[in-house]
Formats: C-alpha cells, structure tokens, sequence
C-alpha cells in the first residue's frame, strides 16, 4: 500500500474526504469494539471487507504519512477510528451525512447472532458534492497543464534538436561542397598540367625536326665536299682565307 509521504494538513483532508466520499460513494465505521475484526466485516454490498476499505480511504487521505507503523490489530482501530473523527468533522461542515445500517460478515463466527452488524455510513451531501466537483475540476485542470507545459517542453526540446540537426547538416554540406570545389580545382591543375606536357611534346617534336633538317643539311654538303675534286677545295679554302684576311 502507498503512503502519502507529503504532512496534510485540516484543510486537504476535509477536501480530500469529500472526493473519496463521491468516489467511493459511501465510507463505513464501527464501534471501537467492533474495529478490531474489521477484517471480518463485509463493506456494504461488496466482497471487499471493511478493513480494506477503511485502510484504502485512510491512505487516500494521506494519512499513513504521519502516523507510525503499528501492529495489524491496533491498525484496524487507528484507521476506524481516524475516519470516524474526520467524517463527524465533514458532518459538521454539512459535507457528509451519517446513516445507520446492517451489514454481513465476512466469516461469521459460531453463535452469532444471524452473521450480521451495525455500522454508521456516511455519504456525500449536495455541498458536499459541489466542493469535491470543483477540486476535481481543479485537478483535471492541474494535470491538463501540466500536460501542456509537457508537451511544450517536448516540442521545445525537438525544435532545439531539430535546429542543431539543421545547422550540422548545413555545416556538413558546406564542407562537401568545399571538397568538390577542390576537387574540381585539382582537376583543373591536372587537366591543365597534362596541356603544358602536350604543348611541350609539340615543341619538342618541332625542335627536333629542325635539328633533323639542319642534320640532312649537314649529311648533304659533307657529300657535296667528299665528292668535289681536291683543286677545287683548295681554290676554296684559299679564296676564304683571303676573304677573311681583306675583311681584316
């Protein structure tokens, strides 16, 4: 069983009563010397015995948050007992209304008188009534907000995750255009450094035909020279040394 660990205070149990009486319909007590076997006792109607719904009532009040662990026998008492005080209290607010009735026994013993007991049951009034619909209204609208400051919470948390995922995304495609960009520019280098080689092959190629040119060049006269008479070249040789002394 939970219990309430937050200190209630007169005004939240008589609140709180008043919900659990429209809750529960009807909350049930005994004499002192009949709390003792409420275990016993069968609640009203139900199969459910009287110890369990004075128990669940006594939680629903808050009120194990304040008072120590006790053996089971004098539980039952204390939680009779409780209630009882704090219903004559809602009776005399107007919030409750004291009716006496009969019910049966769980487990009756051998010898008793038909199985059955006097109980006191209270039950909700109109004023009652109208003070337990407006604290639930209150709580319905405690926990509608809170459900939308959650909700807003979570789309606020989504929309700071959805902008960082924006500017990482933007940052990554910055960076892959970069790449391509350098990509492409060393591309370029290498496209144009392989039209330099070309460009140069070509010259080459034309220097080397040149110097193919000036070779047959060569090879022509040194067969001009070799097939000439020896007369002849003399007369030459001595006709460029004589040049070459009148242009001195």
């Amino acid at each position: 069983m939970d219990k309430n660990t937050d200190t209630p205070t007169p005004e939240t149990i008589i609140k709180k009563l008043a919900t659990e009486l429209l809750r529960k319909d009807t909350i049930v007590v005994v004499s002192e010397a009949l709390s003792i076997n409420s275990d016993n006792i069968k609640y009203v109607d139900s199969d459910e015995s009287l110890a369990e719904h004075q128990s669940g009532c006594v939680a629903a009040l808050g009120l194990y948050g304040v008072i120590p662990e006790l053996p089971e026998q004098n539980k039952k008492y204390l939680d009779n007992l409780l209630l009882g005080t704090w219903l004559v209290k809602a009776e005399s607010l107007k919030l409750a209304i004291a009716r006496e009735k009969t019910v049966g026994i769980v487990n009756p013993a051998a010898g008793s008188e038909d199985g059955k007991v006097k109980v006191t049951s209270y039950s909700i009034t109109p004023k009652g009534l109208e003070i337990a619909l407006k604290i639930q209204e209150h709580e319905d609208n405690k926990e509608r907000y809170e459900q939308q400051s959650n909700i807003s919470e979570t789309l606020k948390t989504n929309s700071t995750r959805s902008l960082y995922t924006a500017w990482g995304a933007l940052f990554l495609s910055t960076v892959l255009i970069g790449l391509g960009i350098y990509r492409l520019y060393l591309l370029e280098l290498k496209i144009l450094s392989h039209e330099n080689i070309g460009v140069r092959i070509s010259n080459a190629e034309t220097e080397l035909g040149k110097l193919r040119d000036k070779n047959d060049l060569l090879v022509k006269e040194l067969e001009e020279f070799k097939n000439k008479p020896v007369t002849t070249v003399v007369a030459q040789v001595d006709d460029t040394h004589q040049t070459k002394i009148n242009e001195r």
